[in-house]
């Protein structure tokens, strides 16, 4: 609310404001109403221009290859989160924030890509392009997973062979790894292996949208969770 002169007049000799002079008004302009989460929503806050994320790898010595590349381009990621003051909100009422992984889809003209989508694939089609790899062309830009994966495995016959499901298979560090996961934002996601720990049957992958901010875990090579290996080294050889 503010207050306004609602006499018309100006102060002077003779005519004094008073609280008669006065009369308040909403200052938003709207009818008075109950405040939403909608009404909070800051469109501009935590916005990136890509000259911050160029300048972010500005400095690293790339060695060309492509799972060492991709992890590299995955740890400076690690602790990024999604903003909590420019978001949507879904229909049951979560609040979907905005991310840099969102803005580059945009920016990438990405099918079907938004500022506020879930965003484990757009992460990694991210640290892809930073690393070199997505300029291979053998990799779809889809920010959702389980297009993303179903569209890589129909490009070409070949491409089948280097998806593995876990049983059997030793994960490398740079390998992509799918979950199926329950009570999710999304049953199917997708990660960056980032190290293998042979002794004690352990991996770590670095996931965007884990608890909405980029986080590197820990998990058994005989979770339940691990779907299947997308093997980056050998497809490159």
């Amino acid at each position: 609310y503010e207050e306004i002169l609602a006499c018309g007049e100006e102060e002077y000799t003779g005519h004094t404001h008073t609280d008669a002079c006065n009369e308040t008004q909403l200052a938003c302009g709207m009818e008075e109403h109950i405040h939403g989460d909608s009404c909070y929503i800051d469109t501009a806050a935590d916005v990136e221009d890509p000259s911050a994320w160029d300048a972010q790898y500005r400095d690293i010595e790339w060695k060309d290859a492509w799972g060492e590349d991709l992890v590299t381009a995955a740890l400076s990621q690690i602790g990024y989160k999604e903003s909590t003051n420019n978001y949507t909100v879904a229909e049951e009422g979560s609040h979907k924030g905005y991310t840099r992984y969102g803005q580059f889809a945009v920016n990438a003209g990405m099918a079907e890509a938004d500022i506020y989508a879930d965003w484990d694939a757009m992460f990694v089609n991210f640290c892809m392009y930073y690393a070199g790899i997505q300029a291979s062309g053998l990799f779809p830009g889809e920010r959702d997973t389980a297009k993303w994966y179903d569209k890589f495995i129909q490009a070409n016959e070949t491409n089948q062979s280097f998806i593995t499901s876990p049983e059997g298979y030793e994960p490398k560090a740079g390998d992509l790894i799918f979950f199926q996961k329950e009570d999710e934002e999304t049953a199917f996601q997708m990660g960056i292996i980032s190290s293998v720990n042979k002794e004690k049957n352990e991996i770590e992958v670095i996931e965007g949208n884990c608890g909405n901010e980029v986080r590197e875990n820990k998990y058994d090579v005989n979770d339940a969770s691990i779907h299947s290996y997308l093997k980056i080294t050998a497809l490159e050889t």
